[in-house]
């Protein structure tokens, strides 16, 4: 009797050494052939390693290198993450944010334009003939009237002058004598500019109502000028207000179409 129960304890004994020895294998929770200690994830038989980190399996993740993507809902290549268009093939970058994408947006850098029906050049918004390829404005002078009053302006005389008022070209002027020769007062425009070798230095433009018979002195600071300008480089114009309008005429900036 005592032989057969040293025979059971051997026996019990060899088991024991078998399991610690490794011959019953180490644990695999999801029975997907990779032990727990190596399975990312050990209780998920679809995945067991995770390349870049970000929680999802190599099986599942589209993309198992970057750890910022891990889906593309829509094929196209490009990551639901950083992909404006999860859900559109054709789609993945919107540029000026106007919701609609590159591909299909005709100015992809102009948030307030999108499509140009007419292929003319000119966004549908600010178009005023989007299926009109040959014009896009009403005529802002005949306001698509196609006809314009002659204008009689207010008879004037006018003189300018540059000159530095300050010290080695601190504080340069541009003096506009106007003389309002009409017989009733009116809103006189001035504007002057400096252009020395092609190079618009300054510019600026000023108003003032002037009454009838009056002079006005237009005093308009152009501040630090170089020495080396001189009174050539003084171009100035002078609008007048509009005495009365006069006969009707064919509008000369549509020739009469009412477009532009």
């Amino acid at each position: 009797m005592k032989g057969k129960n040293a025979l059971v304890a051997i026996a019990i004994s060899a088991i024991v050494v078998l399991a610690l020895s490794g011959c019953i294998g180490p644990k695999d929770s999801d029975k997907d052939g990779h032990p727990d200690k190596e399975d990312a994830f050990p209780n998920d038989p679809t995945e067991w390693i995770d390349s870049d980190g970000d929680g999802v399996g190599d099986n599942a993740d589209a993309f198992p290198n970057n750890h910022e993507e891990w889906a593309d809902s829509d094929g196209d290549g490009v990551g639901d993450n950083a992909d404006a268009f999860p859900n559109d093939p054709t789609e993945w970058i919107d540029s000026d944010g106007d919701g609609v994408g590159d591909n299909a947006d005709a100015f992809p850098n102009n948030s307030t334009e999108w499509a140009d029906t007419d292929k003319d050049g000119y966004g549908d918004n600010e178009d005023d003939f989007p299926n009109d390829p040959k014009y896009h404005k009403i005529c802002p002078e005949c306001n698509g009237t196609g006809k314009i009053y002659l204008k009689e302006y207010y008879n004037f005389s006018a003189k300018a002058r540059l000159v530095d008022m300050g010290y080695i070209s601190s504080d340069w002027h541009v003096y506009i004598m106007v003389t309002n020769k009409q017989d009733k007062g009116g809103l006189f425009k001035v504007k002057a500019s400096v252009i020395h070798k092609g190079e618009k230095l300054w510019s600026l433009e000023a108003e003032h109502f002037i009454e009838a018979g009056k002079t006005y002195k237009f005093d308009l600071p152009a501040g630090g000028l170089p020495q080396s300008i001189n009174q050539k480089d003084l171009k100035y114009v002078v609008k007048p207000p509009v005495a009365r309008l006069g006969k009707q005429i064919t509008c000369p900036v549509c020739n009469g179409t009412g477009k532009i």
